[in-house]
């Protein structure tokens, strides 16, 4: 299990802000199987569900947020599709988790999948009903829900130098593609998501979703808020991955390789002598002893 949900709420402590935002109730519905797993995400870290309000720019928790968990044998598991392992029903503001299923990417941990999904509820709280490109949301989400682990960075550094530019509109439609699109989708949706805070601002999906509130367009809003279009973003977003496709011939060149191969080489050599080193040592340890 991944420990990272509370990442973000150290990041966001830090911050020169407001005491963050006392989270909502969480109302689990669970059958009795599910008793220690309801449990668990009962106490979801307080810290990290508020951080995750900031991130939005939600300052009141308002009512309960319903969680089922739901059994593998239900209705509702028949119809939705193995691979995914949670949702949030918007209209109603609740979340539904599939505890038999395993967690899938990008999550980890049922704990973090939940901060996920509380996130989107958050964001439609937020907003008064005026939701955000599915890509915005989504990025948010996967911020919020903690930072990359090892696995998610080479994956990342993977589309940076192999992925051709795409366009936001069609990361919204790999959302909707078999589960290695989606796989790819939550990445640029994230990666996408982290350029914007980490170039312009931490602040600035707050405020992009607090014009949203307004009832203006999220183009618009965008523009507003940052200056740019986001076509111009999107081109400067991509401008930066594609950027790391410069180094490609110099690490493939046959110096480099040459380089690399000498290096462990002599990694092994120097291990080999080491371990010569011991056993000889062990060897006069005996000799004195006998």
């Amino acid at each position: 299990m991944r420990c990272r949900i509370g990442l973000l709420a150290v990041a966001l402590s830090l911050l020169p802000r407001v005491g963050l935002a006392e989270p909502p109730p969480l109302r689990i519905e669970a059958p009795a199987r599910f008793a220690p797993l309801a449990s668990r995400l009962q106490n979801l870290n307080p810290h990290a569900v508020s951080a995750a309000m900031d991130l939005v720019g939600l300052r009141e928790p308002g009512p309960p947020i319903s969680i089922i968990l739901t059994p593998e044998d239900s209705e509702t598991a028949r119809r939705t599709p193995a691979w995914v392992s949670g949702y949030t029903l918007v209209s109603a503001g609740s979340i539904v988790l599939f505890p038999e299923r395993q967690v899938s990417y990008p999550h980890g941990s049922m704990e973090e999948l939940l901060l996920h999904e509380l996130t989107h509820v958050f964001i439609m709280r937020v907003t008064r009903g005026h939701t955000a490109p599915r890509w915005f949301e989504e990025g948010l989400a996967m911020v919020a829900s903690g930072e990359h682990d090892l696995e998610d960075r080479a994956w990342g550094f993977w589309i940076g130098l192999t992925a051709t530019p795409t366009s936001s509109e069609e990361v919204n439609r790999l959302f909707d593609d078999h589960p290695p699109s989606v796989e790819k989708a939550y990445l640029l949706a994230e990666a996408l998501v982290r350029y914007l805070m980490t170039s312009l601002g931490a602040d600035i999906p707050r405020r992009i979703l607090a014009r949203r509130a307004e009832g203006v367009l999220f183009a618009d809003a965008v523009q507003t808020v940052t200056g740019q279009s986001l076509l111009q973003l999107e081109r400067e977003f991509w401008a930066q991955q594609t950027a790391w496709r410069r180094w490609i011939p110099v690490i493939t060149s046959s110096a480099i390789l040459w380089l690399v191969i000498v290096l462990l080489a002599l990694g092994a050599l120097r291990k080999q002598r080491q371990r010569a080193a011991a056993v000889k040592r062990q060897w006069e340890k005996e000799e004195e002893e006998s």
